[in-house]
């Protein structure tokens, strides 16, 4: 895992940790993506479409050195 992506996930352990999830990970993950889902709904933001995505961004942060994978990534982003 590259550095970055290991920061990215200690961000995201910092944010359960923040919300008092870290008991059950995969109940956790669970409740925060519910708790976004209440977030997004509040904000009027389209959850469905940001889990799709972050898909692509996460593949793309998954594979940094695959020059193809991020340009197609690149370009869903200008897409959207």
């Amino acid at each position: 895992m590259h550095k970055a992506n290991r920061d990215r996930a200690e961000s995201a352990r910092a944010a359960m940790d923040a919300a008092d999830l870290h008991d059950d990970p995969e109940g956790d993950v669970g409740d925060m993506l519910a708790n976004l889902r209440h977030y997004c709904d509040q904000e009027e933001l389209d959850f469905d479409h940001l889990v799709e995505r972050s898909a692509v961004h996460h593949e793309a942060e998954k594979n940094p050195d695959d020059i193809e994978l991020s340009s197609r990534a690149a370009a869903r982003r200008r897409r959207r």
